[in-house]
């Protein structure tokens, strides 16, 4: 994999730098030949075009390829390319930014696409979990004594509502590299679970992370002589079935992905803020008209609008 990676990062740095002569073309095709030559390769496929870019289109060089018209299904790798995109389109100094707004008496969750947000395994490193961010905005309402609140919506429209590709492998969609993607997200839209054992034969505790109702596990996992813990999840919904074995009680998670991101995002929103004494009379549902609406209150200075918090990430 180390020479794997090797070859796609020549590929990227060639992709976006070079303006190259026909004795640099020569040397990118000694390069890549070489590293297509290594015996890690021997029964690898790769697919490569290398191109000079310019400022018009008869700038643009074809320096290398092999195999380019071949389809192939894209790496990891992507993302180096992927953050190179976001990084020209957005700039250095882009944030996200998730909004929680009160109108009409329904608190207002809107997401800005932010992947980062309550993700437990980055948080972990400044001492926050994934209801750090939710448990603070609880204590500033209490402090600011809304008047009663109806709904808990989310506006998750930055994005489509198409969660996940339609060729990606179904057999593979409980697992947490490929968790659904969506405008809201909340711990990389995966569920933690933490095993606790108890005696050899019974049934393991399962501690949620984050603890909600929006999930429900079927626990057949029992303390016995293996460590092998499976997650799965039925189809679009969130059903989960815990089987296996474990031997030991770990602090290392095992996780599963969760349907419908933003909807997950809202109700643990409203389980956090109703531990914190607020409580909604209405239901928990998803509006995608709100940002647009936000957007046109705020140029009009219209005062019903109320935003009481913004979380940035950059």
């Amino acid at each position: 994999m180390k020479r794997l990676d090797r070859l796609v990062i020549l590929a990227v740095s060639l992709l976006t730098t070079l303006i190259a002569p026909l004795t640099v073309r020569a040397q990118i095709d000694a390069q890549v030949n070489a590293v297509l030559r290594d015996k890690l390769l021997s029964h690898a496929q790769a697919s490569i075009e290398i191109v000079r870019l310019g400022n018009t289109a008869a700038d643009i060089k074809v320096l290398y390829r092999h195999d380019s018209d071949i389809p192939m299904v894209p790496a990891s790798n992507l993302k180096v390319l992927t953050t190179s995109a976001a990084l020209d389109r957005l700039g250095p100094d882009f944030k996200f930014r998730t909004q929680l707004v009160f109108h009409n008496g329904s608190l207002i969750l809107i997401g800005d696409g932010d992947p980062t947000f309550g993700d437990a395994e980055l948080l972990s490193r400044v001492g926050w979990d994934v209801n750090t961010v939710f448990k603070n905005w609880a204590v500033a309402l209490k402090q600011m004594k809304l008047p009663d609140v109806k709904d808990i919506v989310v506006d998750d429209s930055i994005f489509d509502s198409n969660f996940i590709h339609p060729h990606w492998p179904i057999d593979q969609l409980q697992k947490r590299y490929m968790a659904e993607v969506s405008g809201m997200n909340l711990n990389a839209n995966c569920l933690d679970i933490y095993v606790r054992i108890a005696a050899p034969g019974q049934i393991v505790t399962a501690l949620m992370d984050p603890s909600t109702q929006y999930v429900h596990v079927e626990n057949t996992c029992i303390t016995g002589s293996e460590n092998a813990v499976w997650l799965s999840r039925q189809g679009e919904t969130n059903d989960v079935v815990m089987r296996g074995q474990a031997r030991v009680s770990s602090d290392v998670p095992v996780s599963v992905t969760i349907h419908d991101p933003p909807l997950f995002a809202a109700t643990v929103l409203a389980e956090n803020l109703s531990a914190a004494g607020i409580k909604h009379s209405g239901d928990v549902h998803r509006d995608r008209t709100i940002r647009g609406q936000l957007s046109k209150a705020l140029a009009d200075g219209d005062k019903s609008w109320m935003v009481l918090a913004v979380h940035e990430t950059s």
